[in-house]
């Protein structure tokens, strides 16, 4: 068969794809005429050339991009030994996990039918204490079936399979943990702990506004401020979350220990913004988050 017969299939062939993926007309017109130049054993002109040069580079860029997309694409069908294999490799094998989160997305993801869920449930227990940020030692570890059957119920509760009730505290990292047995595993909060304790701050904000409450802090707050002046101070809680430190320059030290007046909640457990005035021989701090 001749060169340009092999040829004039191939542009037919690119004219049929351009025409799928919704290449305007004026670029299969342009195939066409090529075509007739070939059938008509003309020499493509310079139109010609350009218009097969860009189809030509349409097409391999869209080969390249859909099978870059194939390959990179997350696997929704990802089955649990899979899972639990990119658990085990998100944790290595060492004596501490070194991508817990990583390895805990993964485990939550196997559910309780699986072959693989005893012992996803057991690598869990294994990981928890990193969750929780705690650090914990063999005398305050539970037994292995208790162990296993809080994580069993974490599980659960993380994956929406269960609604248990559920305490919160903070770790000895300041994050916030959540349990589900009454205070005996804790676990790294999902969010629902942040959520309820942002929902008290705002409920105790709004009675707060209403009355004032006097506290004793440290700060550098003291007999040189005008009378009325005011300043933007912040405030620092203690290991209780109440309010116990208030700094109105950055460059000073908190060296006296005063009674101070705020309008707003003082038991916030963050750190907050305030606008402090001296009122006579007092000073009084509203909140401004």
């Amino acid at each position: 068969m001749a060169k340009a017969t092999w040829f004039s299939i191939g542009v037919n062939i690119g004219k049929s794809l351009a025409r799928v993926l919704f290449i305007p007309r004026a670029l299969a017109r342009g195939l066409a005429h090529a075509t007739g130049a070939l059938n008509r054993n003309r020499r493509l002109t310079l139109t010609d050339k350009v218009y097969l040069a860009f189809i030509g580079a349409v097409l391999l860029i869209f080969i390249v991009v859909f099978f870059r997309w194939v390959l990179s694409a997350p696997n929704p069908r990802m089955s649990s030994a899979e899972r639990l294999a990119r658990a085990k490799d998100a944790c290595g094998s060492g004596s501490q996990c070194l991508n817990p989160s990583e390895a805990a997305y993964q485990l939550s993801k196997i559910p309780e039918s699986a072959q693989e869920y005893g012992e996803a449930a057991k690598l869990w227990v294994a990981i928890s204490p990193q969750l929780a940020g705690n650090t914990v030692t063999a005398s305050q570890t539970k037994t292995y079936d208790g162990s296993e059957r809080a994580a069993d119920q974490a599980q659960r509760n993380f994956q929406g399979l269960v609604h248990d009730s559920f305490s919160c505290a903070e770790s000895t990292e300041n994050q916030p943990i959540v349990s589900f047995d009454g205070g005996n595993s804790w676990w790294k909060d999902d969010g629902r702990c942040a959520d309820r304790l942002q929902k008290h701050r705002d409920e105790e904000a709004q009675a707060s506004s209403y009355w004032s409450t006097t506290v004793r802090v440290d700060t550098d707050m003291d007999s040189f401020w005008l009378p009325d002046e005011e300043r933007n101070c912040r405030t620092f809680p203690d290991d209780k979350g109440t309010v116990a430190t208030v700094l109105c320059d950055a460059t000073a030290h908190a060296n006296h220990n005063i009674p101070v007046k705020f309008w707003g909640g003082v038991h916030r457990n963050t750190v907050s913004d305030w606008r402090c005035r001296r009122e006579g021989d007092t000073f009084v701090c509203r909140a401004t988050d």
